[in-house]
């Protein structure tokens, strides 16, 4: 993790310590992310079957495909 933090080069010549919060996201511990308020209600998505990600393939034009 790199925290920016503005000091002054005497600061840094002495040594000086100095505390630094910061604030950082986290999965909620109740539901792990998913917003549900009970375990038994979090279902697996029936399009990625869970894996958070499809590949599609659309076709651009005559003979050109791409993969999204």
């Amino acid at each position: 993790m790199t925290v920016k933090v503005r000091v002054d080069l005497a600061d840094l010549y002495i040594g000086k310590e100095m505390e630094v919060k910061y604030t950082r996201q986290i999965i909620c511990p109740h539901c792990r992310g998913s917003g549900a308020d009970d375990p038994s209600h979090v279902k697996t998505c029936t399009k990625c079957n869970g894996q958070g990600m499809t590949i599609e393939t659309r076709m651009l034009g005559p003979g050109f495909q791409q993969q999204f």
